[in-house]
């Protein structure tokens, strides 16, 4: 089975209420959440986070790199419609501790593993 790699930083903002979001960017963050197997509520908080991979430092911003795309089975999709998720829904990030690793299967099968880090990012920032 192919594995991806992910790290997270939960963005310190306020959560936002997913029902609040226009039809079209629900449609478009509920595709970015399921293309690394996460299935949200229409009701759960979303929480702004910022996830990178090994060779970007930024997939939320920028996207997924080619391989992991390629992994994902989305590389013939727009930029647009394959971007790495930009929040990500409070159940899932509630009970979350430094360097803890959450699972999650794509819909190909690849298993997707997010690390959840806030001191390196914090770090850099000081």
């Amino acid at each position: 089975m192919n594995t991806v790699n992910l790290n997270c930083f939960i963005v310190p903002n306020d959560g936002m209420r997913f029902n609040l979001f226009l039809d079209c960017l629900r449609k478009s963050m509920k595709k970015d959440l399921n293309n690394i197997g996460i299935v949200p509520e229409d009701t759960d908080d979303m929480i702004q986070v910022w996830i990178s991979a090994e060779n970007e430092d930024n997939c939320s911003d920028h996207g997924f790199p080619d391989d992991i795309l390629k992994t994902l089975g989305l590389e013939d999709e727009s930029r647009f419609d394959r971007r790495c998720p930009k929040f990500l829904p409070y159940s899932i990030l509630k009970d979350v501790k430094e360097g803890d690793v959450k699972q999650f299967v794509a819909p190909n099968g690849v298993m997707i593993n997010i690390k959840f880090e806030q001191l390196p990012y914090n770090k850099k920032g000081a």
